[in-house]
């Protein structure tokens, strides 16, 4: 069996059974219940070996792909195998009831298939025999990171949390207070959702983390077995302006709940988003917006670098919940620089891009982000925070970006506002009001197989559950987006993905210059579906 990239190189040493990473989003007690309905000793021998396996292993790692083996024929197993351990060809050859798939590396050699023709000698004396088909990796935190694909700078991924196995790129609508406008989880999950963010700051005011951890954290508040990340509390720096006082310390708000003062330190805002239990949370970070020069970007970059230190001090749940660090530096590409390589000093399981998406000009963001993803490593999730747009969301994905959130999609539905290949369909246009084709002939959701838009636009004038259906179609556009990007870079077409994009989005061709520019920097030639490039090309020829 032929293995998926895997990067060993990065794979901590002595991982522990305590920190057990089951892809398939399974908790170990999970798996435990599942195997108590075999034999206690069945278990008893689970648990010896995992311990054997654990504490022998150094920078080896065993990665169980695919089991379908009867829990009864561990024992016989255990009974053939010596104590001095055995190759894989012989541990596969005397499990005669099961089939069970190995792959066995280390750092200084490729993965190698179940053939036997590795020489490595496993450190255990019994074979892990799963009743499950499920893969089981061990990690030094609760994330994985293993890129699938590449093309040029954009890359397709797996990504491993606690709670979800996720696949990348991918974009994470916003529920500012653990929900989404107008929609259940049950429908999130139905539209493909995987990550859904929360604000640690709204949180917080009501119905406060304290409750919510007495609930059981986030995720049984709000009913969503999936990925949860929270916000560190930062943007509202910007978003409370006017109600905040920024200061070494942390930040003070103006509680538009009550008006009373809320200290918001880096370590409130950790212990905050302990306590919601987030499978990825924010480090706090100084948010200034784009738009403001001067040694005020400066300040802030040098104080984010500070407080994630106080941070990853607070931070209590490492083994549980995956914390993430925020480059700063506006749009000097020397702050970035200093704050991207004191970041991946710390050696964080993720790192975002902040400080975007707040009015600078789009020849500048791309370039922001083209710097930074050039520079973060390349075995760890690069995420560009309040990304929203289709457009965007192609361009950064070809600049190497993998995660992405806003409230677009879900505010552009409460103004009666849908996504389509074209760009938007403005559903309250009075030329709505008798078409009988549904947004969009080629969506698969459900709003688009039984709505035509002349309903749709008598219930974006007259009622909410218009803004209802058109959240729930945008979050399935923005859904097939992501999974469009990863199968295409999968597949080695995203070339023709981008083209074909830009073309519905385009027909004219005419694709905006800083899209041509990011696109040449991303090695992906646009020159078919883009005039202004076609022109350069002719001009180039005719020189000639």
């Amino acid at each position: 069996m032929k293995s998926e990239p895997q990067n060993p190189e990065n794979l901590p040493e002595n991982p522990t059974p305590s920190i057990l990473s089951i892809t398939s989003a399974w908790t170990f007690g999970t798996l435990m219940k599942t195997l108590a309905s075999k034999s206690e000793s069945v278990i008893e021998t689970y648990r010896r070996d995992l311990e054997k396996f654990s504490s022998g292993i150094k920078k080896e790692t065993v990665v169980i792909h695919e089991v379908a083996a009867k829990a009864e024929s561990l024992e016989s197993v255990d009974q053939a195998i010596d104590d001095t351990g055995s190759t894989v060809t012989e541990i596969i050859a005397q499990c005669k009831e099961s089939i069970v798939v190995v792959e066995y590396f280390d750092s200084d050699s490729d993965i190698t298939d179940v053939d036997g023709t590795h020489s490595n000698i496993l450190p255990f004396h019994s074979v892990l025999c799963f009743p499950l088909l499920f893969a089981v990796s061990f990690v030094s935190m609760a994330l994985r990171f293993e890129i699938l694909g590449r093309f040029n700078r954009a890359r397709a991924a797996r990504l491993t949390l606690p709670h979800f196995l996720c696949a990348t790129p991918l974009f994470m609508p916003v529920g500012t207070q653990g929900t989404i406008k107008g929609l259940t989880t049950h429908q999130l999950e139905d539209i493909g959702c995987q990550i859904i963010l929360g604000n640690t700051y709204h949180l917080a005011l009501r119905p406060t983390s304290e409750l919510i951890d007495e609930l059981g954290g986030l995720h049984k508040f709000m009913n969503w077995p999936r990925a949860l990340l929270t916000d560190s509390g930062g943007f509202q720096m910007v978003s409370l302006l006017h109600l905040a006082d920024i200061t070494e310390e942390g930040v003070t708000f103006q509680s538009p709940v009550d008006g009373k003062p809320m200290l918001l330190t880096p370590e409130e805002s950790i212990q905050i988003q302990n306590r919601i239990g987030a499978d990825i949370i924010m480090a706090l970070d100084d948010v200034v917006k784009t738009t403001i020069t001067g040694p005020r970007i400066e300040e802030a970059m040098y104080r984010t670098l500070r407080w994630i230190d106080r941070c990853i001090a607070a931070h209590k749940r490492p083994k549980e919940q995956n914390l993430f660090g925020i480059v700063q530096g506006g749009l000097d590409p020397v702050l970035r620089d200093i704050c991207v390589q004191g970041l991946v000093e710390r050696n964080l399981p993720g790192y975002a891009i902040g400080g975007l998406a707040g009015g600078e000009d789009k020849d500048s963001f791309w370039r922001v982000v083209a710097q930074c993803t050039a520079l973060l490593p390349e075995s760890k999730p690069r995420y560009v925070m309040g990304v929203g747009y289709p457009l965007d969301i192609v361009v950064c994905s070809a600049l190497g970006a993998d995660m992405y959130d806003c409230v677009y999609p879900t505010r552009t539905a409460r103004f009666g506002t849908a996504l389509v290949p074209e760009g938007v369909l403005r559903l309250k246009h009075k030329s709505m009001a008798d078409d009988t084709r549904p947004i969009d002939s080629t969506c698969k959701c459900m709003v688009c197989k039984k709505y035509t838009r002349a309903y749709l636009h008598c219930l974006v004038t007259k009622d909410a559950m218009g803004s209802q259906l058109l959240s729930y179609h945008n979050l399935y556009y923005m859904m097939q987006l992501s999974r469009n990007l990863h199968s295409s870079i999968i597949e080695g077409t995203f070339p023709k993905f981008v083209c074909d994009f830009l073309k519905n989005m385009f027909p004219e061709g005419d694709v905006p210059e800083w899209v041509c520019n990011a696109m040449e920097v991303a090695g992906i030639d646009i020159s078919s579906c883009c005039i202004q490039l076609n022109s350069k090309l002719n001009i180039h020829t005719s020189s000639v």
